[in-house]
């Protein structure tokens, strides 16, 4: 079995960068807004957004490797995935494994510059990332607890800022839930 450095990068999508920016502009959203109505400066408020730019690819790719790792099977089954790095075979799911636990330590690592309160609004993220794979087994709506996962960042922004989540913008932050 040869495992290159290309079906890594197949295994993360990262050619398809769509998922991290579906991620992402949440973040930018919650920041803006947060910013915005707190005075944040503008160094500081680049500095977040590239963090959280970061941490968005991270958690993107993360994502990508649990959710081949739950569906090989069926992923062999389907026209469209067949050819994804496990379920062709080209990596294995022991060195799937692997590769998750390392994201994971990326995952973490990010995390821990940052907060306790913003580090316990991360914690959160972890199970939105890893039961979304059993989401698709268990409702008719998985799509509902991915835009969940995806638009949660916009929460971690405006906590990231003010400190504290406020009750009257959670509605407008998790807007994009149906996205």
């Amino acid at each position: 079995m040869r495992e290159s450095a290309d079906n890594y990068l197949d295994l993360i999508r990262f050619f398809k960068p769509g998922g991290t920016l579906l991620i992402f502009l949440p973040h930018a959203w919650g920041l803006t807004m947060a910013a915005y109505a707190h005075g944040l400066e503008f160094k500081i408020y680049l500095q977040w957004l590239a963090k959280f730019l970061a941490w968005s690819f991270t958690a993107r790719c993360l994502g990508c490797t649990i959710n081949d790792i739950c569906d090989y099977e069926y992923d062999r089954k389907v026209e469209r995935t067949k050819t994804r790095p496990i379920a062709s075979g080209k990596i294995s799911l022991r060195s799937a494994g692997i590769f998750t636990a390392a994201q994971l330590l990326v995952y973490l690592a990010l995390m821990w510059t940052n907060d306790s309160v913003q580090r316990a609004y991360r914690m959160i993220c972890l199970p939105l990332i890893f039961l979304y794979p059993v989401m698709k087994r268990i409702t008719y709506f998985p799509q509902a607890w991915l835009g969940i996962a995806m638009n949660w960042g916009s929460v971690i922004a405006w906590v990231t800022v003010c400190g504290r989540l406020n009750p009257e913008v959670i509605a407008p932050l998790m807007g994009g839930l149906w996205a």
